[in-house]
Formats: structure tokens, sequence, C-alpha cells
């Protein structure tokens, strides 16, 4: 297919607000779109409506037993919504002998879950999704470490799990809890800090307004804790029905209104993440927990000159632009200062490192991602053939780099895209998760495949 290029003006921020005016584009339009077609599609305005229920919609509440999901709880009851809480069980100790249930608390967040549900006195279920999460979600991760990749599980539960098969299972209990109102609606709330809202068109003259046909991803409101990053691959089936009420609160309120509200959740401290990664987990660290689901497969470990300065276990033990952890001799000159690891080779196996954390050879101007799912098609489409600042980012936080974003291919798994930076990025690692914004909206997010060494296709832009 003809590839499409989006590049921004790179003399320009991203405009962040609420009504954008824009042409709207489509890719199956013809030559044979008539005068009048074409000046409705310049009138078009689009702007962007918070999900908000209506009194009499059902709300379930995704609660993980942590203070964010038990405020979102208690914000809806509070405002007079049905609620019900379902917790979610996505891991499991049975199969692993090395570990109990202490490593992995999920039976006391089903207690607090329990807790704050009679406190709030709100119906609460349990539904055990580690199976799947563990087909879905543990199995694909563990194959990526396997090949020396950088997976990211978190985006895969959000995808796979959470508005994949929690999802699905929500919707089953709304169809089977009979039809509802004509003007009723359930929804799925959960404690991430995002913001999900319709997309509205409207004419000129306003006269008219398009019913929503999607939602959007965007960030959230008042806190640096933005998790969109974390759900850039979140199905549009299941956005349309997403609440996420913290999305104008900062965590240190959000401390403060549980407390308000009495939550036996309050001061419960926050989770690390996956539970299965917690260091506390008989005191082994990542790496050690990798280690009791992939053998040895040790290989070399040479500099950038290609000396062997060392051996590793598995190409999982290191991740790209972080520290190497070999130990060179500090008075021999050309071995002085720390290293890190610049690439993994599956096929030799072997891990190169460079001397230093600013080393030119870690910095790329552009990626290669594939998988890359688009979240609102109706967002992808005034793209074409425009050039509008993007922004994106290959981790969690406040690292949004500005961009352009070129579509290689499409295809059922996703686009294959290129990424290109207008500043060089530090450690892009295969296997990481990249997403791109268009001011607060989401765009998307897929799999880096790699860095781009060969950089001649940025040069006619004159970088």
């Amino acid at each position: 297919m003809r590839s499409s290029l989006y590049w921004p003006r790179l003399s320009t921020l991203p405009v962040r607000r609420s009504v954008l005016r824009c042409r709207a584009y489509s890719s199956s339009a013809t030559a044979a779109e008539s005068p009048q077609e074409e000046e409705d599609n310049l009138e078009k305005r689009v702007t962007y409506v918070d999900h908000a229920p209506r009194m009499g919609d059902t709300i379930y509440v995704a609660m993980s037993g942590g203070v964010d999901s038990s405020l979102a709880a208690s914000l809806y009851k509070q405002a007079g919504h049905n609620v019900m809480g379902i917790f979610m069980r996505n891991w499991t100790t049975d199969d692993d002998p090395s570990r109990t249930a202490q490593g992995c608390p999920q039976e006391r967040d089903w207690q607090d879950v329990q807790a704050v549900c009679a406190h709030l006195r709100i119906p609460c279920r349990r539904v055990d999704l580690s199976k799947n999460y563990w087909h879905d979600v543990f199995e694909p991760a563990l194959e990526g470490y396997r090949e020396g990749k950088t997976p990211n599980p978190d985006v895969s539960c959000n995808r796979e799990i959470k508005f994949g098969k929690f999802f699905d299972h929500v919707a089953q209990l709304a169809a089977a809890e009979g039809p509802l109102g004509a003007n009723q609606k359930w929804w799925l709330a959960t404690g991430h800090y995002a913001r999900a809202a319709h997309r509205l068109e409207l004419t000129t003259s306003f006269a008219s307004l398009d019913p929503p046909k999607e939602s959007v991803l965007m960030r959230s409101k008042g806190d640096k804790k933005d998790q969109t990053y974390y759900l850039s691959q979140i199905p549009q089936r299941a956005l349309r029905h997403a609440l996420f009420p913290l999305s104008a609160y900062p965590k240190s309120h959000v401390r403060k209104l549980a407390l308000s509200h009495g939550l036996p959740t309050a001061q419960k401290p926050d989770s690390q993440g996956l539970c299965f990664v917690e260091p506390t987990n008989h005191g082994k660290h990542f790496r050690n927990f990798l280690s009791q689901y992939l053998e040895p497969n040790p290989g070399p470990i040479k500099t950038d000159s290609g000396v062997v300065v060392g051996t590793h276990q598995g190409l999982w033990h290191a991740t790209v632009g972080e520290g190497s952890g070999v130990s060179t001799p500090q008075m021999t000159p050309g071995f002085r200062g720390r290293w890190y690891v610049l690439k993994k080779d599956q096929e030799k196996n072997e891990i190169t490192i460079v001397n230093g954390t600013d080393h030119p050879l870690l910095y790329h101007r552009s990626l290669i991602a594939h998988k890359f799912k688009w979240i609102t098609e109706a967002e992808r489409v005034p793209l074409l053939g425009k050039e509008i600042a993007l922004e994106a980012q290959i981790k969690h936080g406040p690292y949004a780099q500005e961009c352009g974003i070129q579509v290689l291919s499409d295809g059922p798994e996703g686009s294959e895209v290129r990424i290109l930076f207008r500043n060089r990025q530090r450690g892009i690692a295969p296997g990481q998760h990249v997403a791109v914004w268009r001011g607060d909206i989401c765009l998307g997010g897929g799999a880096i495949k790699c860095a781009e060494e060969d950089e001649t296709h940025t040069s006619y832009r004159g970088y």
C-alpha cells in the first residue's frame, strides 16, 4: 500500500483543546465526491464530550483492592448510581512450588474489596482470569524475554484481560440482568488516570449533531500519573463503555477523598505493578524471578569494539540502555567508567555494551513498530497528508517527544509504522511499547521492532 506520512510542524507545540477544526478525510474517498460533499466535509467540526453516566445506568467497577478503584466505586455510589464491584484474580501460585500466596497477596486484596463494598453497601463479585492471564499475557511475555526483547505486560494486560476477557465477562453480566431502558446504559469503571470521551461531529450551523460513533482516549486532567500509555491499545468496543472517574484528581487528593469517604483502603500503599514482578517475592528481583521460568542460556558480553568482557546467563538479564553490570578494570585505559547495554543479538546470543551513559550509539532518530493498534479510526483518518504535531513515548512518565509517523503497512494484527523523532531518543529497545498522541488524544500504540540505524529517510527534512 502507499505509505502516508504524518509530520509535525516542528516550530509549533501541540494544541490542546476540546474543539479542533479539521478536514474530515476518508480512506475510501474518490474523485467523484461532489463539490457540496467536499464543502460539507470542510465545514465539519469535532468536539469531545467526557463519558458520564446518567441516573439509572449500571456501573460495574473493576476493583483491585487499592485506593484508586475503591474511590471510583465510592464516587459513583455517593452520586446515587447503581454500582457493583468486581474483583479479578489474574495470578495464581498453585503451580509454582517456589512461591506462596503471601508473595502475591491477591487473597488480601479480595478481602479489601469485600470490606470496601460492605462499607459502600454495594454487591461484589469475583472472577478468576488467571488462566487467561497466563496464556494471553504471561507466556507471550516470557517468549519475548527469551528472545531478548523488553515486553510490557501492563499494556498486554489492559488489552487482553481488563478490557478484553474481563470486559466480555461484564458484558455477559449486563445482558443476564435483562434489557436496560431506552436511555439507560451499562459502564465499566476503573481507577486508571485517564479520560474517555465521545467524539462528536457538528455542522457549521450546529443545527444537527451526529450521534457518537467512536470514543477517544485522552490524557488525564490533573495528574502526572497519567496512564494512557498503558491503555494505548484498548479496544474501541470496550472504550465506548469505559469510565475513568479519577481523571481530574491528583493522587494526593485521591487519598484525601478516600479518607473523607471513610474507605478501609484509604491508607493502603500503592501496588508496584504486576504481582509476579514484585521484588518482595522471597527477596528475589525480577531477573531472578524470570530465571524460574527460563532456562539459563550463557553467551558472551562484548564491547562495541568486539572485546569479550564477560558472560551473561540469558539475554533477559540485560535491558537496552541500562547499566550492564559488568565490572571492567578501571585502571586500564579504554575500560574506565560505567558500561551500558547497546544491543542484544538473539542469533549470536550475545550482548554488546558501550562506555558511558551518553554514548552516541545509544541514541536514534527513528524506530519501526509493529502490531500498532489505532484506538479511534476517525482520529487516524484526518492525519492523512497533514502536518500535525504528534507526540510519542517509549516509556511511561512525562517523556512525550515530538514526532512524525509513517504508516508502512496495515494488517489484521495492526499497522507497521515508522516513528521519526525530532530529537534523538536514548535506549530504544525491541519489544518496548511505544504510544502516540495528538495533543491530549491517544491515537494508539504498538511494539517496537527495532531502532533504525540508517537514517537517510529523514535527510529530506533537513535533520
